[in-house]
């Protein structure tokens, strides 16, 4: 599979002309893709991954009392229809980010890198950051379910509970209605009870929005913050395709956040969560996606740049990462002191010549 050829003298950035590459996949160099990978970040996901596998095999939702005349938690068992299957509500969230990443590095982005392998270091860094934030927005929303302890919508339908034939149920008194000995046993033969008491927050909603706001982000970046305004004004029509191509990913940006918005929406329609269970798992999953894809960008040109993949220097110096732009300046700093030494010394040498002619 060939994407063509760069240009001779081009670059993936100014001022530092490179051999041209082919843009084949046949000529990735894969040890240098993942030399420069964020193997740190790699490593507390995996911590996180058996952190969660603890949380949902050990911890016990908290118990939250409930009396059977809530109309809140009355709603039927609709567990044979599901508005959005839930392998959907993930699988296609995830397809759309490595969809966008794709484009966005081998399309849009393509006259940024020197070379194919620069391309796919950059998108597998950029969509297996992705991933660990689904892993971390998973994290957190298992967590704060078991501690939360709040009551699905259709609580009573799972729960089933005994109720005896004398049952009174005193309303007069709310508070008396909530003490334990008026809390019923569940008789549900499928032990769908506890998994009645997790509905705050929405893990769909939670994990479809990590995925779409860390890809709108990320496309946000693209198009307005990683390419430099052209040089010159640009013609009416190469304007207007710039603008349509510009529309066209914001439409594509609506309508993931749509698709998100879609599945919280059918949580609710499904009797599986309140609305409040739908907008809280929304903006946990925001806010992972943005603390991840806040930390990846200006992170990105560091993984261009080890093992060859980058072109140094200047690749270290824009990278936005704390330590990088010290040791640039100081190599620049050192090779310029070197040539100053060298033209010193190659004008003494002449200076010498004259004046042993001239004797």
């Amino acid at each position: 599979m060939s994407f063509g050829h760069r240009q001779p003298g081009s670059t993936g950035c100014p001022g530092q002309p490179v051999e041209p590459q082919a843009w084949s996949l046949r000529d990735v160099k894969w040890r240098q893709v993942f030399a420069g990978q964020d193997y740190a970040n790699w490593c507390l996901t995996a911590c996180v991954i058996v952190a969660t596998a603890v949380v949902a095999g050990v911890a016990e939702p908290h118990q939250v009392p409930y009396v059977i005349w809530d109309a809140r938690i009355s709603y039927p068992l609709n567990s044979e229809v599901d508005t959005i299957p839930s392998w959907v509500a993930v699988f296609a969230p995830c397809m759309m980010l490595l969809l966008t990443v794709l484009v966005g590095e081998f399309l849009t982005s393509r006259r940024q890198h020197a070379s194919i392998t620069q391309a796919c270091a950059t998108a597998i860094y950029f969509f297996l950051d992705g991933v660990q934030a689904f892993v971390m927005s998973l994290l957190l929303t298992q967590v704060f379910k078991v501690m939360v302890g709040r009551l699905r919508p259709n609580f009573l339908a799972r729960c089933q509970p005994a109720v005896p034939n004398d049952a009174t149920i005193p309303l007069q008194n709310v508070t008396q209605a909530m003490l334990w000995q008026n809390q019923y046993p569940c008789t549900d033969p499928l032990g769908m009870a506890e998994e009645g008491r997790l509905a705050f927050p929405s893990g769909h909603t939670s994990l479809s929005f990590v995925f779409t706001v860390y890809a709108c982000s990320y496309l946000i970046w693209v198009w307005h913050w990683r390419h430099p305004l052209p040089p010159r004004r640009l013609t009416f029509w190469q304007e207007f395709r710039a603008d349509l191509i510009n529309v066209l990913a914001k439409a594509w940006m609506l309508g993931m956040l749509c698709f998100a918005w879609g599945v919280g929406i059918s949580r609710i329609i499904d009797y599986q969560h309140d609305p409040s269970d739908v907008v809280g798992a929304a903006l946990l999953g925001s806010m992972i996606a943005l603390v991840y894809v806040l930390r990846a960008i200006p992170r990105w040109k560091r993984v261009t740049s080890v093992g060859g993949v980058g072109t140094g220097g200047r690749w270290a110096v824009d990278s936005g990462d704390v330590e990088a732009p010290i040791v640039a300046q100081d190599a620049a700093a050192g090779g310029a002191a070197k040539q100053r030494v060298q033209l010193s010394s190659a004008s003494g040498t002449h200076d010498a010549g004259v004046g042993s002619s001239g004797a």
